[in-house]
């Protein structure tokens, strides 16, 4: 009997020591998903190229690429309005915006596995959108394939994290509209020299690619209370 009960006590052990090592690999794991997923998260800049060689086309520009966390593991990157110029025209893509995207290897060099996803664009069909890449300290090599008409577009991103935050927030959609005159001031003007804007005038700020632009609505001369020699 007292042998009966020694086998049942170690047996019990034994699961329970089985049990133990089991959940610490996969705490192990979680862990390492998490860190991956820390060491990547964040704001990127850089040298966008897009390359077209059915269309000769291949120029470079500065943009930003963010990577937002993706649930626990995961990752979700980010191009807001792409676009490419065919025959002096802008064809826009917008934003490019893939979730999803498995992480692997270590914080110091993390591989983003190849995700492939469809684009549903009102005017340009369905795009077929591949995502690869890695981050090696905080330096980000991005490939972004995008099938536009039987074309393949290549894009390549090499940039820096510049910010572990991500704010791509369209500040400039905020902005744009009708600014009224109320008043204009020159700064280092005599304290003589009153300037006057004739009319109701302002200006007005148009939206193009998150950025805005001012026009005045039209020309208009400044008069000078006091002209100075």
């Amino acid at each position: 009997m007292k042998k009966n009960l020694l086998y049942l006590f170690m047996l019990i052990c034994s699961v329970s020591l089985f049990t133990g090592c089991s959940d610490d690999d996969d705490n192990g794991g979680g862990d390492l998903a998490m860190a991956l997923q820390s060491s990547v998260v964040g704001t990127y800049e850089g040298d966008l190229r897009v390359v077209l060689p059915a269309l000769q086309l291949d120029n470079t520009q500065k943009r930003k690429i963010f990577v937002k966390a993706d649930g626990q593991e995961n990752v979700q990157l980010v191009l807001r309005d792409f676009s490419i110029e065919v025959a002096g025209n802008p064809v826009t893509v917008g934003d490019i915006d893939v979730s999803g995207i498995v992480l692997s290897g270590d914080v110091s060099n993390v591989q983003l596995e190849e995700k492939k996803v469809i684009i549903s664009h009102p005017d340009l069909g369905e795009l077929p959108v591949t995502v690869s890449g890695n981050v090696a300290s905080g330096k980000a090599n991005l490939s972004i394939q995008v099938v536009w008409n039987s074309m393949d577009i290549d894009v390549t991103f090499a940039g820096d994290r510049i910010s572990t935050e991500v704010d791509d927030s369209d500040y400039a959609k905020e902005l744009v509209g009708w600014y009224a005159q109320e008043s204009i001031t020159a700064t280092g003007a005599p304290e003589d020299l009153e300037m006057k804007w004739p009319g109701s005038l302002g200006i007005e700020f148009t939206y193009y690619n998150r950025q805005i632009k001012k026009f005045p609505t039209e020309k208009q001369n400044v008069s000078l209370k006091h002209i100075l020699t």
